[in-house]
């Protein structure tokens, strides 16, 4: 009702319209609920109706099955009858492999399926799981039947190989035939199927049993109680099992397993299982303990080091000089193995031929490598060498059948012949008493030939003496040269002393490395000028270099130079160098004198140079510096 009808009936009128307007509403809303009830409620009895029919038509089929069974057996019974016992009636079997299904149905039934062929029980089809089996069965007309909370059956006829395949639901307490068919011809191994039941040893340290049931059981080394409630199928190459403890679904490809092969095992969830390897034991399929599991994983871990040496043993392959590690490793792996283990290693025999057949190839080796030494030289050491350490490196079973070793034992005793004889050549040309430092690479070189000679041979040199006095002189004149050249006799202070009657004084002093340091003097002009180097262990001069100019005259210069000479010099030499400068002075001339040597020169600007020993000393610094 809108403005305009409350406006037309007033108030009063308008709220007695409304209400009834209002209890017209509640009328048809209710009407129209209990409508569609009913119509829920017709169609309900309608399915329940229809499936009724469909269970009855069911069983009827069933009966007619059973009757069609019946009346053909009847006659097959009737034509022995008639031949009166005089001809028996050739009935043929045909390999039947059964595939079935049950589908899961937590929520409505979980019920297992039991399975009857004739009424002869051939097995049970967990819940959620499938079933397989092979079944030898007449030709003919055969009844398999389904039996759980409720009952249902098919009816098959039997001419040739065949695959049966059903799969079946369970709602509420009605087993349902979803699908089922037989197939010809037959798709999986019936030789590995009826293999399988047996019990199993796992890697991880565990045991399996699969029953012939296709049930199974699991218990790990630590399991205080059996896994039991698990089942197994196998089909088209794989083997399916599942577990209640722990509870997972797994497969493992057995196409090509029978007997005694390994089998690895994975998890649909990974989280659930580990890949595991198995071997079957036996094939004695029947409930253990937990005591009894641990026996089982026991006598595993002996047959699983029996198959590891067994696969070491077939990995050898064709033998050839490469195949020693694989070899040696095989043997190491089967003397591991107790004296029952032994017996087991089924392939011992390819071991044995394996090894033989290696220590021949070996022995060719060495006795090639022997007959190609050929004429020995003191080049053919590092070939010799070679083929000792390859002969040192075989068995002792390979070395007694090398026929040629002898050749070797020559071959070497002629090397070692020529090696002595090549360091006596060396030693011969070294003099001992004339060798001085120029010598030492020769020297060297001497001693390590010496030193590449073993013991034996070094005891053979007749000269052997020449090298160690040979070594031990340049040692000593190393050890001298190592030593600071000073002017015997020279004292630093009388050369001070002398040089301040000519007004020469120091200027400085300075520290040079090694143990030396260089004194400075000059006169006030520096005209005169004398540099000193001097050993601080005992204050003896080395060398000294005298440098005078014309600040100072020529006749002062002279006689600066004439005076300090006789200070700059071994003092047994004092003498002699001293008349040697005042016979030489204004010329450019050098002596060499015990060693030292003494320079006298005049400079382009009337200036005398005067060096003693100078030269020793740069050579000796050169040396400090650089040893090598």
């Amino acid at each position: 009702m809108n403005i305009v009808d409350k406006l037309k009936y007033g108030k009063n009128e308008y709220l007695k319209l409304e209400n009834i307007i209002f209890a017209n509403s509640r009328y048809k809303i209710i009407t129209t609920a209990w409508l569609i009830f009913a119509a829920v409620f017709f169609m309900c009895n309608i399915v329940l109706i229809m499936q009724g029919l469909s269970d009855r038509a069911q069983q009827y089929q069933e009966l007619i099955d059973e009757s069609r069974i019946s009346h053909k057996n009847n006659s097959i019974a009737g034509a022995i009858e008639e031949n009166n016992g005089s001809t028996a009636v050739q009935v043929e079997k045909y390999t039947v492999f059964f595939d079935i299904k049950c589908e899961e149905n937590l929520f409505l039934n979980k019920d297992d399926i039991d399975v009857f062929v004739d009424d002869a029980k051939i097995g049970r089809v967990p819940h959620g799981f499938e079933f397989t089996k092979f079944l030898s069965l007449s030709e003919g007309d055969h009844i398999v039947k389904f039996v759980s909370s409720s009952t249902s059956q098919r009816a098959i006829q039997v001419d040739e190989k065949a695959t049966l395949k059903c799969d079946i639901t369970i709602d509420f307490s009605e087993l349902c035939i979803n699908e089922f068919s037989l197939e010809k011809g037959i798709s999986t191994n019936e030789e590995v199927l009826n293999s399988i039941p047996g019990t199993y040893y796992g890697f991880g340290e565990s045991g399996l049993v699969l029953f012939d049931d296709y049930s199974a059981e699991y218990c790990m080394d630590y399991y205080d109680s059996v896994g039991t409630g698990g089942s197994w199928y196998y089909r088209d190459g794989k083997l399916y099992i599942t577990l209640t403890k722990p509870q997972c679904k797994i497969y493992a490809d057995v196409r090509d397993i029978v007997g005694n092969e390994k089998i690895s095992i994975v998890a649909d969830n990974p989280y659930t299982w580990g890949d595991e390897d198995f071997i079957k034991l036996s094939d004695e399929a029947k409930p253990l303990s937990v005591e009894e599991y641990k026996i089982v994983i026991k006598k595993g871990q002996e047959l699983r080091k029996v198959t590891d040496v067994i696969n070491s043993i077939n990995s050898i392959g064709e033998v050839n000089l490469g195949s020693g590690g694989n070899i040696t490793s095989a043997r190491k792996l089967f003397e591991e193995l107790d004296d029952d283990s032994k017996t087991h290693v089924t392939n011992y025999e390819v071991l044995e031929n394996a090894e033989e057949a290696y220590r021949i190839l070996e022995k060719d080796e060495v006795e090639k490598a022997i007959s190609e030494i050929g004429d020995v030289t003191l080049e053919s050491s590092t070939q010799i060498n070679s083929v000792r350490n390859l002969y040192d490196e075989k068995t002792d079973d390979v070395k007694k059948i090398i026929s040629n070793y002898d050749v070797l034992t020559k071959a070497e005793m002629e090397l070692s012949r020529l090696r002595v004889q090549n360091v006596e050549n060396i030693l011969s040309v070294i003099d001992v008493d004339k060798i001085t430092l120029d010598d030492a690479d020769m020297v060297q070189s001497a001693e390590m030939e010496f030193n590449k000679l073993n013991s034996e041979e070094q005891a053979l040199v007749e000269n052997s003496n020449v090298i160690k006095d040979a070594v031990e002189k340049i040692n000593e004149l190393k050890e001298e040269e190592k030593k600071a050249r000073t002017m015997s006799g020279t004292k630093l202070q009388i050369t001070v002393d002398a040089c301040k009657e000519y007004g020469v004084t120091e200027v400085y002093d300075e520290f040079f490395g090694h143990g030396t340091r260089c004194k400075h003097l000059s006169d006030s002009s520096g005209g005169l000028t004398i540099d000193i180097i001097y050993y601080t262990e005992n204050n003896e001069i080395m060398c000294a270099t005298i440098v005078t100019n014309k600040a100072v005259s020529s006749k002062t210069q002279r006689k600066f130079v004439k005076g300090i000479t006789k200070y700059i010099c071994p003092s047994s030499d004092a003498s002699t160098i001293s008349s040697w400068v005042n016979s030489n002075i204004g010329d450019k001339v050098e002596k060499n004198l015990n060693g030292f040597t003494y320079e006298l020169s005049v400079g382009s600007v009337d200036n005398i140079l005067y060096s003693a020993g100078e030269r020793e000393w740069e050579k000796w610094e050169s040396k400090q510096i650089n040893p090598e």
